[in-house]
């Protein structure tokens, strides 16, 4: 869905048969590049949304559940919950790298959120609860 006008009116897109949409996030620095975590991997759109690209570099086509932009644009977190994994970018999602975390109770994580403290990050994992991942994020 895509609106125009502030959320007013929707209009469907077309060329997004990618499932549904766990998390949306737009890249600060370019306020028309969104990034989306679906149910069929990760895309992005140059144009706010009017049409989407798939996936990454060393990125899986997955599930995606979480997805979490930081450092002004420059760091983005996804998190599979298919497969398991967490995985960071540090050239705007261009290219993608997974993260290990021992003592995280389940890698198939739902949310991504930042941490109170700069390079924290907050994962809710399938099970176990909230955990706090220091210096994940710098």
């Amino acid at each position: 869905m895509l609106s125009r006008d502030g959320a007013r009116t929707w209009a469907a897109l077309s060329g997004t048969a990618f499932g549904r949409v766990n998390a949306l996030a737009i890249v600060p620095g370019s306020p028309s590049v969104l990034l989306a975590a679906t149910h069929h991997g990760l895309r992005r759109s140059y144009d706010l949304g009017a049409t989407w690209l798939q996936g990454a570099l060393n990125l899986p086509d997955s599930d995606y559940t979480g997805l979490l932009v930081s450092g002004g644009g420059e760091v983005i977190h996804v998190s599979d919950f298919a497969w398991g994994g967490i995985y960071r970018s540090d050239d705007r999602g261009l290219s993608f790298r997974r993260l290990t975390f021992p003592g995280l109770a389940s890698d198939r994580v739902w949310v991504l959120g930042s941490g109170l403290a700069p390079g924290d990050l907050l994962a809710a994992p399938r099970v176990g609860g909230l955990h706090l991942l220091e210096r994940a994020i710098h």
